[in-house]
């Protein structure tokens, strides 16, 4: 008889779950967007529609950023978040967990596709989502098979998990969940070199739970015991010493306007298991939009390089450099950071002072100069100017004397 009652209330109990899923039952509160002037995706339209988005927050999120020390002393970094549900739910459209990177992770790979790929290609853990009814069940987070979908949003810095449509799952015995690991030196293999902390302490981190109905805007929302933010307790993250190091190669300096040749060197010793290249980025002072990349430039055995550019530099350009260690056994490579840009210059010389003579004469030549002779024409010229003073002025005496007597007898009267 006792066995009989249990039954009718198991079955009771799952009939009034099924209602729950048949009537679609929501439990939602209202939030505000604290970041009002934060733009939202062009994908999700609705949200700048309603100010007061309503988005799901039953429930509780939990994250987490760890770290643990590889074979040969790399950083291992693990993040988590989990979404348990108070009650039982069904959300309007397909759950997502979204997990947002340090920015000095992130910068990294920012605009390109190729390491956007290979960091999610490496990493390694779990996604975890309710069961049918009763609680959760796991998968390997690159399984292609459980229609769930593993992606990057450069846009949000973030690493995001899109599972299938819901189902109820029985009070408390759910939740949604993404755990991800990256090895440090396995990264930097792909040519992701994880700097310092900014901050000199720690990396943040954030997480959230939402719907794919409303955006990956949610990452930057506050919602409640849903959104998550941490840090990763490290001021920064080794590679260990299972790979060569790469450093920022060193240029030839000054560069100057017109200069068409761009050299210098690399600062360690190259490892012969790669194959060492440098790359340049011109950034031009003409306003030409986009940086003029020069790659594949070959390092020779002392570590210096050289290249002949298509034009010349311009005052104001700057030109910066990195190192491009290629395996030579496999796809993997190691780029360094990017040295800081030395700008082009044009230097101008100063005046300089030069002393000049009106003559310069041999040794002893002054004393034999010809000055008598000078001194003679001198003479002879000033004798003639003398002379010819002389004539005119006894001349016009004369003439004076005759214009005296034809002036007394004309005034003199007649008799």
């Amino acid at each position: 008889m006792k066995r009989k009652w249990l039954f009718l209330i198991l079955l009771g109990l799952m009939v009034s779950v099924l209602q729950i899923d048949m009537h679609q039952s929501f439990a939602e509160d209202d939030i505000l967007n604290e970041e009002s002037g934060n733009e939202m995706p062009e994908e999700q339209p609705e949200i700048m529609q309603d100010i007061q988005e309503r988005l799901i927050e039953v429930g509780s999120g939990a994250l987490s950023g760890t770290y643990s020390t590889g074979a040969t002393g790399q950083t291992i970094i693990t993040m988590t978040y989990t979404y348990t549900p108070t009650l039982d739910l069904s959300l309007g459209g397909q759950p997502m967990i979204v997990m947002q990177l340090p920015p000095e992770i992130a910068n990294q790979i920012y605009g390109s596709t190729a390491k956007q790929q290979s960091f999610l290609s490496v990493l390694t853990g779990t996604v975890t989502l309710p069961a049918a009814l009763v609680g959760s069940v796991s998968y390997n987070i690159h399984d292609t098979t459980r229609n769930f979908t593993l992606a990057y949003s450069s846009a949000y810095n973030s690493v995001y998990v899109t599972f299938p449509t819901n189902v109820v799952s029985l009070l408390g015995l759910s939740r949604w969940a993404v755990s991800f690991s990256f090895d440090v030196a396995l990264l930097y293999q792909n040519g992701i070199t994880i700097p310092p902390a900014s901050n000199g302490v720690n990396y943040p981190i954030k997480g959230t739970f939402g719907s794919s109905t409303d955006g990956l805007n949610i990452i930057n929302l506050v919602l409640g015991n849903v959104s998550k933010s941490g840090v990763i307790a490290l001021p920064s993250m080794s590679v260990g010493t299972g790979v060569p190091i790469v450093t920022a190669p060193v240029l030839n300096s000054p560069l100057l306007n017109l200069q068409t040749v761009v050299g210098g060197k690399i600062q360690q010793v190259q490892n012969s298991n790669y194959t060492y290249t440098v790359q340049l980025t011109i950034t031009r002072s003409d306003g030409t939009s986009a940086p003029i990349v020069v790659s594949n430039i070959p390092v020779d055995a002392s570590g210096n390089f050289s290249t002949t550019l298509a034009s010349a530099l311009q005052f104001g350009d700057s030109v910066s450099a990195l190192v491009n260690a290629q395996s030579k056994t496999n796809s993997n490579y190691i780029q360094s950071p990017s040295a800081a840009p030395l700008a082009v210059s044009w230097p101008v010389q100063p005046v300089t002072t030069v002393s000049a003579t009106a003559i310069n004469l041999p040794p002893d030549q002054r004393h034999s100069f010809p000055w008598v002779v000078v001194i003679s024409i001198g003479v002879g010229i000033l004798i003639v100017i003398l002379g010819i003073i002389y004539y005119f002025n006894r001349k016009m005496k004369k003439e004076q004397k005759k214009y005296e007597e034809l002036k007394n007898s004309l005034d003199k009267p007649e008799e």
